[in-house]
């Protein structure tokens, strides 16, 4: 309502590259440049820990009950118990050779899925920490992967969005971009993207169709989230705005 900053959190010596909220709302982690993840208290700003072992940027972060996630561009995903006082990497999931840029989880809880500037997908069994499929077809980096049910959708610099079926690898859904898409967001019946050609794209899950474009942005859109019938992106043009879909 005042749009002024009530809380400002400081402790990262590097970009901040990414969030994760806790389901209560008390704690948020976030991954930087600074090749750490830390934890925060959201009512007082107090950082309550810093997670170090990645050699690189930490790209993307993901938050699952009590293990959270870690994407880097030293090319591997740690995964972390943070049940405990001091949290423990519990594995390494090793198979990229570039960078790792987002990390999204199956719908019934036993997969997680990662992109990477190699143009490939990955997806790993969580229980036996395994690749258990590489998903090609992308020309170029992958910058966002989204799991819907029994299919995940992917962005890439490629100008093109993807929907894969997980169990075969499939392709049946080709969304074509004029620019590289940097972001995408499951919205109920709509696909929605970001690219860098500054506009936000709605797409009709269905049929493929493109429903609508919004114009507002000055530069590429980096990331968009979604609750109910309002979305939120933000743009290197500085800015985040609040959208009704």
């Amino acid at each position: 309502q005042t749009k002024k900053t009530n809380k400002l959190f400081k402790g990262h010596t590097g970009p901040v590259t990414s969030l994760a909220l806790s389901d209560n709302g008390s704690v948020l982690w976030t991954g930087s440049w600074d090749k750490t993840i830390k934890k925060w208290d959201t009512n007082t700003g107090e950082c309550l820990l810093t997670l170090g072992g990645h050699t690189d940027f930490v790209k993307t972060i993901l938050l699952v009950g009590d293990k959270l996630y870690s994407g880097s561009s030293d090319n591997h995903i740690f995964q972390w118990d943070i049940s405990v006082e001091k949290p423990i990497c519990t594995n390494v999931f090793k198979g990229h050779s570039r960078p790792v840029e987002s990390l999204t989880l199956s719908s019934d809880g036993c997969f997680l899925f990662s992109a990477s500037t190699d143009l490939t997908i990955k997806k790993w069994d969580i229980e036996k920490k395994s690749c258990v499929h590489t998903f090609l077809g992308h020309e170029t980096s992958i910058y966002c992967v989204k799991a819907g049910d029994d299919e995940i959708w992917t962005a890439s610099a490629d100008k093109s969005v993807r929907r894969w079926n997980t169990e075969t690898g499939a392709v049946d859904t080709i969304l074509t971009h004029p620019d590289r898409v940097k972001s995408l967001v499951l919205a109920g019946p709509y696909i929605i993207t970001g690219a860098s050609d500054d506009l936000i794209r709605v797409w009709d899950v269905a049929s493929g169709k493109l429903e609508s474009t919004i114009d507002g942005h000055f530069d590429e859109v980096s990331a968009l989230a979604a609750v109910g019938s309002t979305l939120y992106s933000v743009s290197l043009d500085c800015s985040l705005r609040r959208w009704s879909i």
